[in-house]
Protein backbone atom coordinates (compact mmCIF):
# COMPACT_ATOMS: atom_id res chain seq x y z
CA UNK A 1 0.00 0.00 0.00
CA UNK A 2 1.20 3.53 -0.60
CA UNK A 3 1.99 6.17 1.83
CA UNK A 4 -0.87 8.59 0.86
CA UNK A 5 -3.27 5.43 1.05
CA UNK A 6 -1.96 4.58 4.59
CA UNK A 7 -2.52 8.00 5.43
CA UNK A 8 -5.53 8.59 3.89
CA UNK A 9 -6.44 5.65 6.18
CA UNK A 10 -5.12 6.93 9.31
CA UNK A 11 -6.75 10.21 9.10
CA UNK A 12 -10.15 8.46 8.22
CA UNK A 13 -9.51 6.44 11.64
CA UNK A 14 -8.70 9.54 14.11
CA UNK A 15 -11.50 11.60 12.50
CA UNK A 16 -13.96 8.54 12.80
CA UNK A 17 -13.44 8.12 16.89
CA UNK A 18 -12.89 11.98 17.10
CA UNK A 19 -16.53 12.17 16.15
CA UNK A 20 -17.86 9.29 17.66
CA UNK A 21 -16.75 10.60 21.02
CA UNK A 22 -18.62 14.25 19.63
CA UNK A 23 -21.10 12.53 18.25
CA UNK A 24 -20.92 14.22 15.20
CA UNK A 25 -21.91 11.00 13.07
CA UNK A 26 -22.89 13.95 10.18
CA UNK A 27 -19.12 15.36 10.35
CA UNK A 28 -18.11 12.19 9.65
CA UNK A 29 -20.32 11.20 6.37
CA UNK A 30 -19.44 15.06 4.81
CA UNK A 31 -15.58 13.89 5.86
CA UNK A 32 -16.47 10.59 3.44
CA UNK A 33 -18.35 12.01 1.12
CA UNK A 34 -15.17 14.16 0.45
CA UNK A 35 -12.96 11.55 0.10
CA UNK A 36 -14.48 9.69 -2.41
CA UNK A 37 -14.43 10.87 -5.68
CA UNK A 38 -16.65 9.11 -8.21
CA UNK A 39 -15.77 8.46 -11.40
CA UNK A 40 -19.59 7.45 -13.00
CA UNK A 41 -22.75 5.16 -11.28
CA UNK A 42 -24.71 3.28 -12.98
CA UNK A 43 -28.73 3.82 -12.97
CA UNK A 44 -29.61 2.35 -9.29
CA UNK A 45 -26.46 4.35 -7.98
CA UNK A 46 -23.88 1.69 -7.73
CA UNK A 47 -20.29 2.69 -7.62
CA UNK A 48 -18.37 1.76 -11.04
CA UNK A 49 -14.84 3.34 -10.52
CA UNK A 50 -13.34 5.14 -7.79
CA UNK A 51 -11.17 8.43 -8.96
CA UNK A 52 -9.33 10.59 -6.63
CA UNK A 53 -9.74 13.38 -8.94
CA UNK A 54 -12.96 13.96 -10.30
CA UNK A 55 -15.20 16.20 -8.26
CA UNK A 56 -18.49 14.38 -7.04
CA UNK A 57 -21.90 15.41 -8.54
CA UNK A 58 -24.85 16.78 -6.35
CA UNK A 59 -26.71 13.68 -8.92
CA UNK A 60 -24.44 10.86 -7.37
CA UNK A 61 -24.19 12.24 -4.07
CA UNK A 62 -27.83 11.88 -3.71
CA UNK A 63 -27.81 8.50 -5.41
CA UNK A 64 -25.72 7.05 -2.88
CA UNK A 65 -27.15 8.32 0.10
CA UNK A 66 -30.04 7.15 -1.15
CA UNK A 67 -28.74 3.71 -1.25
CA UNK A 68 -27.55 3.46 2.18
CA UNK A 69 -30.96 4.91 3.63
CA UNK A 70 -33.29 2.19 2.20
CA UNK A 71 -33.69 -0.58 4.31
CA UNK A 72 -35.58 -3.86 4.05
CA UNK A 73 -38.59 -2.36 6.31
CA UNK A 74 -38.77 1.04 4.77
CA UNK A 75 -39.38 2.26 1.90
CA UNK A 76 -36.31 5.02 2.04
CA UNK A 77 -38.55 7.95 3.46
CA UNK A 78 -38.39 6.38 6.76
CA UNK A 79 -42.45 5.01 6.09
CA UNK A 80 -43.05 1.43 7.22
CA UNK A 81 -44.24 -0.84 4.07
CA UNK A 82 -47.35 -2.78 4.48
CA UNK A 83 -45.24 -6.04 3.77
CA UNK A 84 -43.63 -5.21 7.51
CA UNK A 85 -46.30 -4.15 8.95
CA UNK A 86 -48.28 -7.22 8.08
CA UNK A 87 -45.33 -8.96 9.26
CA UNK A 88 -45.34 -7.36 12.58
Amino acid sequence: MSDWKRNLKKEEKRKEIKYAKEGRKNELEKFRKAEIKLESTNSNGILRGVKKDITVTENAIGKITNKFKKDKLTNGNGVKSRKSRARK
